[in-house]
């Protein structure tokens, strides 16, 4: 009503009392006082009052009334979903393992309880040295049973200082230059001679039973890879002819 009392005394004296009337019908209607079937599209569409300032207010006002209701009304709207940034994946270095070195020929021997006997009378004879050099080399190993098997006292007479170049000599009787492995023996009938480090042929062959041999010794176990070398375990000690 208040917009009504301002703008009154500008309205022609004659439509003061028919513009109040229509404002009241205005603010009446949808509230349960404007009669039976006026609205207030039908009142603002009437070509008596499109023309009315104070009508085309109003319009605006029912205009804004009307948006700011839908608004209102409206489902707020959703916020877009957060942007997912994907991770890039950690970049694993691969492990490199390095190669784990091989034990010498000399080593492996220190390290079985078996080869005891053989290992002091290397020591004794000074050949520890040389049979962890670089060779390679191909070591007929006689086991500690083995050395017991030689006539009573045999092995203490020979670790005596006095028998070193003896000792040396049955020793090296046992050792090939070169890496020869089991696959590479030849057969029995071949009749091929191997040359040790003491200078003496030694005949290692394969029989026709399939039994590996080193003069009268049997392999017992092949192919003890060393990283100088190569081990073949026998079970008789070699002793070189005079």
């Amino acid at each position: 009503m208040d917009e009504l009392i301002a703008i009154k005394p500008r309205l022609p004296r004659n439509g003061r009392k028919e513009t109040l009337k229509i404002y009241k019908l205005y603010h009446s209607t949808d509230g349960g006082f404007a009669p039976s079937g006026v609205t207030r599209a039908n009142m603002l569409a009437h070509s008596k009052f499109k023309d009315d300032p104070i009508m085309k207010m109003l319009s605006l006002l029912a205009a804004s009334a009307s948006a700011l209701a839908l608004v209102a009304c409206s489902p707020a709207a959703e916020a877009p979903p957060p942007v997912v940034v994907a991770e890039e994946p950690a970049v694993v270095e691969p492990v490199v393992e390095e190669p784990v070195a091989l034990p010498t020929i000399v080593d492996i021997a220190a390290g079985n309880p078996d080869f005891s006997t053989l290992v002091a009378a290397v020591q004794a004879a000074g050949l520890a040295e040389t049979l962890s050099g670089p060779g390679p080399f191909t070591v007929f190993a006689p086991t500690n049973a083995a050395f017991a098997a030689l006539p009573a006292g045999t092995v203490d007479s020979l670790l005596l200082p006095e028998n070193k170049d003896q000792l040396t000599k049955i020793l090296t009787y046992h050792v090939v230059d070169g890496k020869v492995m089991a696959a590479d023996l030849p057969a029995a009938d071949a009749g091929v001679a191997t040359a040790t480090l003491a200078g003496l042929d030694l005949s290692v062959r394969v029989e026709a039973d399939g039994a590996a041999k080193a003069n009268e010794a049997t392999i017992t176990s092949a192919d003890i890879v060393a990283s100088n070398g190569v081990i073949h375990v026998i079970d008789t000690v070699l002793l070189p002819k005079e």
